[in-house]
Parts: C-alpha cells; structure tokens; sequence
C-alpha cells in the first residue's frame, strides 16, 4: 500500500465479508484481500467486528496507509472523523484523529478505527441508563476507592458523588452487579453539573471482538499507565530486559523488519513493572542528536508481548515529529496544535543523557510463565493480580448497537493515570521513597 487511498468500498466489502459473498464486486473483493480478511480464517466474532469496523470506517472522513522514514516497515492507518456527525448533535465540527500502526495491513487498521468505535462509543445519547446511586450501591466502595473516585473526578470530598449520574456497571472477579460514575464513562455535553474527569477518557476504554478481550485492553492500559506514572513521575527506577531474554530477541527481530535498516534513530527498552506483577515495558528512542525523544509503553501478560507493543507505539510518536516537519515543509506558516507544541517541547527538553530514569538501574526482573489464556482466562488473571495489590475493577458496558462493535470501559479506583491532574495516595508514596518533589511539575514522555 501506498501513502495514498482511493476511495475504499467499505460497505460493500463489509457485507461480502459478513455475508460471505463470492459474487462481490472485484473491487470489494481485492480490498479485503489487501487487508487480509480470508472469511475462512476468521471466527464469527472476528468476522462481525471486522464488518463492523468496514462499516463504520465509511463514516470517516479520512482514512490513509502511511508509511514514514523512522519506521518504513510498519504500516500506518491516519484517520479523522467529526464526533458531531457520529452523535448527531447540532454546532461545529468536532475532529477526532486516530492512528493504528503494524506489520500487517488489517491490524493497523483495525487499531485506528477500534480508536473512532471506542471515542464514537463513549458519547452521551441520551438513551444510557444514568441514576443517582443507591447508596447500597456506594457502599460496595470502600472509603478508600470513594475518595478515589473523587480526585478522578476533581473532586474536593467524596460525598459528591452521591450528586452524581452513575451508570450500570459490572465487578470483575465475581461479575457483581455495580455502578461507575457516568463522568469517567461517557462523554457528556458540557453541563453545571458535570464533573471534570482529571484523566483522558479513553484511558481503560477499549474495543475488540468481544467484550471479554475489550475488557482485557482496557485493564491492561490502565496497569501501563500506573507503571508509566510510578516510573516517570514518582521515581521508580526501570529494570533492565536480559539481552538473552524472549522479549529483547523478539524485540530485535521486531525492530530489524521495521525499521529496515533505517539508522535514524537509535532505540532501546526498559522493564518498568510495578508490584502488581503485569509485565510493563517502555521503549524509548532518539534521534542521531539524542533529541526528539519518542516513547511507547505497554502492559501484557508476558514482557515479549508487552516490548512489541510499546515498540509499536513508540513508532506512532516518532511518526508525528515526522509529519510536523512535513506540515511545515508544506507551509512555512503551519500553525501548530498543541499538542505538536507539547511533543515538541518534549522532544527538545528531555535528553536522555541527562535523566537517569531513562537508563535501566535495576537488574532483571523474573516474570512466571503464562500459559497460553483465552481472553476470559486472561482477565482473571490480570483481575487476580490487582487483587493481590489491593484493588478491585470495574467496567462498564458500551457497546454501541449501531456500530455492533464490543467496547469497554475499565475503571480501578487507586491506579495512577498518566496524564492525569490528580496525583493518588500510591503515586504520592511512590515519591516521596524515590525523594522526588510533589510541587515540581514534570513534563509527561506522552
């Protein structure tokens, strides 16, 4: 695929996937085929969410393959959509963008429209199922995860959140009927009484096949950044991944077909896991000045899974320093959002050479064995684990009938967010034993 696109069947090819047409347009029939989908490859839930997803990918404006000059063997998906033509409400245009990257084309573009499904699926419609708590329901927090709940929600005391909409929601480890604030779940129109959530929504909200593998994402995003935030702003220094190990063999495999020989850029890892004990791993590189730093960090089940997606991301942060420089090759007079602001703040600021949090000071970790887990095995698993650490998750439900895609959202009262505007009781500790000062504001690596 090129750096370009020409106008994708996508309904068509989502009814032949789905219905399994072998009379379909050639054109439908070669666009599948670029991406991957034989039908009899896939299992009925991997059919329904890739159909879905061709659908849903016609209601995006843009849609692109890239390839860029850091990582030429990874395949890059650009997307953009206006979040006011996905809710239907009035006023203007509200642009999302979205980004997946793989070797393979179908899984890039799986990751950058799973990103709309999710955001799409997180608007308020007016049809979810919000009420004031039970207070039978509140008391299944204890008064520690209640106050949590608060400072993720900018709040000064706990009771406020008897104020509060909440929506229906499920305990994971025994399936409990439970309740999550609707302010950390759904995006909500602007309201007096909506509260501010201090950490990006999208942070735990995941699409998939199915929910128990979208629940799975997003308890896995939430461990990586607890371990993101612990490491990097509370001070806890990285271990180093053995170069012997599974995950540094697979990791260089990974690194040679991406990057092709490229040299531009010089890359290595970290094992940044917490107590919890899910694997979490960062990588990081530069460019030939040692500036322009890109980051990307993944939790997974075992480290090799966890270095290959962080690699991944970390390729996605390279790309935008690449298309910065393409926007103002373009036009001198680009104005940049900020969010290009930021990254190349960070890019200029923070220098390896002079943040030893950015070199491993920890010998290996010892991670146990996971056998191969099916998803609903996987999220005992990740769900045990918390438990152990002393929390509980959460999540609740949704999936968007009109999209048909399974999505999301994880809530653990107590894990750290990275960004995030409230610092928790677990990152402040975190602190104070690495010495690092609660007052001085840090640059965020993404």
């Amino acid at each position: 695929m090129r750096n370009g696109w020409n106008g994708p069947p996508y309904l068509e090819a989502a009814e032949a996937l789905a219905g399994g047409d072998a009379g379909s347009s050639p054109e439908a029939a070669q666009f599948l085929a670029s991406l991957g989908y034989a039908r009899d490859q896939l299992s009925p839930a991997e059919i329904d969410n890739r159909a879905g997803l061709l659908r849903f990918a016609a209601r995006m404006g843009t849609l692109l393959p890239y390839r860029g000059p850091d990582a030429p063997g990874l395949l890059f998906f650009l997307g953009m959509f206006d979040a006011r033509a996905i809710d239907g409400r009035d006023g203007e245009a509200a642009p999302v963008s979205t980004i997946g990257a793989a070797l393979e084309p179908g899984r890039a573009f799986e990751a950058s429209v799973g990103e709309a499904v999710e955001y799409a699926s997180q608007l308020e419609r007016g049809d979810e199922a919000l009420a004031r708590p039970d207070p039978a329901m509140l008391e299944g927090f204890t008064p520690a995860e209640r106050s949590a709940l608060a400072a993720s929600l900018c709040l000064d005391d706990a009771s406020s959140l008897a104020t509060l909409p909440w929506l229906p929601a499920r305990r994971l480890g025994d399936g409990a009927a439970t309740i999550l604030p609707a302010d950390l779940c759904l995006r909500r129109p602007s309201s007096p009484d909506a509260a501010r959530a201090a950490a990006p929504l999208s942070i735990g909200c995941a699409a998939a096949p199915t929910l128990e593998e979208a629940v799975l994402r997003g308890l896995l995003e939430l461990v990586e950044r607890d371990a993101a935030a612990l490491w990097w702003h509370g001070g806890q220094p990285a271990a180093v991944l053995p170069l012997d190990g599974i995950a540094s063999l697979q990791a260089s495999e990974l690194l040679r077909e991406i990057r092709r020989g490229s040299d531009r850029r010089a890359t290595w890892l970290l094992d940044v896991t917490t107590e919890i004990g899910i694997p979490c791993v960062a990588a990081l590189s530069v460019n030939r000045d040692g500036r322009r730093i890109a980051c990307g960090l993944a939790a997974a089940l075992s480290p090799d899974r966890a270095a290959g997606s962080a690699i991944r991301e970390m390729c996605q942060y390279e790309l935008g320093y690449h298309l910065i420089d393409v926007k103002r090759h373009a036009n001198p007079d680009h104005e940049l959002s900020e969010q290009e602001i930021e990254q190349l703040r960070r890019g200029a600021e923070i220098l390896p050479d002079t943040q030893p949090l950015l070199h491993s000071a920890l010998g290996p970790r010892r991670h146990p064995a996971t056998d191969e887990l099916d998803p609903a095995e996987a999220v005992d698993w990740v769900v045990s684990r918390l438990q152990a650490a002393g929390f509980q998750a959460r999540f609740a439900d949704l999936t968007r009938a009109e999209f048909g895609i399974p999505v999301a959202k994880v809530v653990v009262p107590g894990l750290q967010l990275d960004p995030s505007d409230a610092i928790t009781p677990r990152l402040r500790a975190a602190m104070r034993r690495s010495g690092v000062a609660e007052g001085v504001p840090r640059l965020s690596l993404h």
